[in-house]
């Protein structure tokens, strides 16, 4: 799972807008690179031979010390393995990486796709939309798209983290975001060679994140003199969304996921998704958002606030039901035909993270958890909820999807039943403790 983040009451520690929790965005070293875990060390395949398009292993691995790795190993037959005293996720190896981007050695596919899984992934397509489409530092921004099923389709909003001033965008001063979008995952619901999957046999759009703006953003917004954030997440969202209704026209079933901030907007899409198919059966699944409260902290100073620029998404939201939870609540009187879904753990680290950053009130995690669900639920909507137990954050998009239980329902089965429009019940754990 996730990184635990730093402690936002510890003024020593850093609070990054992507904090450690999305280091599988820093971890996939940009498309070109396939990582894999094996035996306590990441394994970037590739060789050690140079490469007709330019990447050359060796060379990147000596333009990374040359750039402050200085214990950045040698590439061998089988890639470059790093040991675990390289932190990936630091500001220093992302800026030698990006320097050194140029001679990142290439997968070999012909060694890497030997199993069902990695014969699903390569079937991926990257498709650049161009455009006003950025990520937060202005680099080119790039989604995927996976065409198996023409009528049940998947747009899934990755997540990231999110900043809405300098001191959550750059607190140690230095702009250093990530200039690469995340791959798609291949685990949990990305894993399409398992059986257990109940999207298996879905076609999919995957939207990666890289604005800090829950993928509602389309702003330029300076910060500091030295600080200029390109928060463009819902130019980069609906452009996902315009590929997906020209590729899949027919579609008749078409699931909104969100991970972590990208299930922030999961409803707002999914209503975007039903104006472009009126006739289809939309669910709306979010994954680790469930806590996020109607305050002003998160309604005025982030979501409605001008860093982000949110006029455009919120076009269809009135100005009474600005807030994140709300955010169903006006989906639903748009769409009332919309299945919605959450799942969260009960004290997910994460989310008190992001509570406490924005100066709201995290003592008690699940009842804000709680509260947001009975006021969505108070407004007529029927918000089919999962609540585990736990600090962890996300999993979805995690082998852990296929595991977690509660009582007697697996949530693998409820999400399948729910998607089929089978009856389910809430699940809420009664032992609720982290750990």
């Amino acid at each position: 799972m996730d990184e635990k983040p730093p402690d936002p009451s510890h003024d020593d520690e850093p609070k990054r807008w992507a904090p450690p929790f999305s280091g599988r965005v820093a971890a996939a070293i940009a498309v070109v690179l396939a990582l894999l875990l094996a035996g306590g060390a990441y394994v970037l395949t590739g060789g050690n031979d140079s490469a007709a398009d330019g990447s050359d292993p060796l060379a990147f691995a000596q333009c990374m010390r040359d750039n402050g790795i200085a214990d950045f190993p040698e590439p061998n037959a089988d890639g470059i393995a790093l040991p675990e005293s390289i932190d990936m996720d630091s500001p220093k190896f992302q800026a030698a990486e990006k320097a050194c981007e140029d001679l990142m050695p290439v997968p070999d596919h012909t060694e890497a796709n030997e199993s069902d899984a990695s014969d699903s992934a390569s079937a991926w397509e990257k498709v650049v939309p161009g455009g006003d489409c950025e990520c937060a530092d202005g680099s080119e921004y790039s989604f995927y798209a996976r065409e198996a099923s023409t009528e049940k389709v998947v747009l899934f909003l990755d997540g990231g983290g999110g900043c809405w001033s300098a001191a959550t965008c750059a607190p140690d001063g230095t702009n250093d975001y990530q200039t690469t979008v995340e791959t798609p995952s291949g685990s949990g619901v990305l894993d399409f060679a398992d059986e257990r999957n109940p999207f298996a046999d879905y076609s999919m759009v995957f939207v990666p994140y890289c604005t800090g703006d829950v993928h509602l953003g389309n702003a330029v917004t300076e910060y500091t003199s030295d600080l200029t954030v390109h928060h463009k997440g819902y130019v980069n969202g609906t452009a996902a969304l315009d590929h997906l209704a020209d590729t899949f026209p027919d579609a008749e079933e078409i699931v909104v996921i969100g991970a972590s901030a990208g299930s922030v907007s999961a409803p707002l899409y999914a209503g975007m998704v039903a104006d472009r198919f009126p006739d289809a059966e939309i669910t709306s699944i979010a994954d680790s958002s469930g806590a996020y409260p109607d305050a002003p902290e998160f309604n005025d100073d982030i979501l409605t606030a001008s860093g982000w620029g949110t006029t455009d998404a919120l076009s269809t939201v009135t100005s009474d039901l600005r807030s994140m939870p709300e955010l169903y609540i006006s989906a639903a009187q748009r769409h009332p035909d919309i299945t919605f879904a959450r799942f969260d753990h009960a004290y997910d680290e994460v989310q008190a993270y992001f509570v406490l950053l924005a100066a709201a009130s995290a003592d008690d995690l699940l009842a804000l958890i709680d509260a947001n669900e009975t006021q969505i639920e108070e407004a007529g909507v029927n918000l089919l909820s999962y609540t585990a137990p736990g600090d962890q954050h996300v999993v979805l998009d995690d082998d852990a999807f296929f595991d977690e239980t509660v009582g007697a329902t697996a949530l693998v089965d409820w999400v399948a039943d729910v998607v089929e429009g089978s009856p389910v019940e809430d699940v809420h754990c009664t032992d609720c403790t982290a750990g």
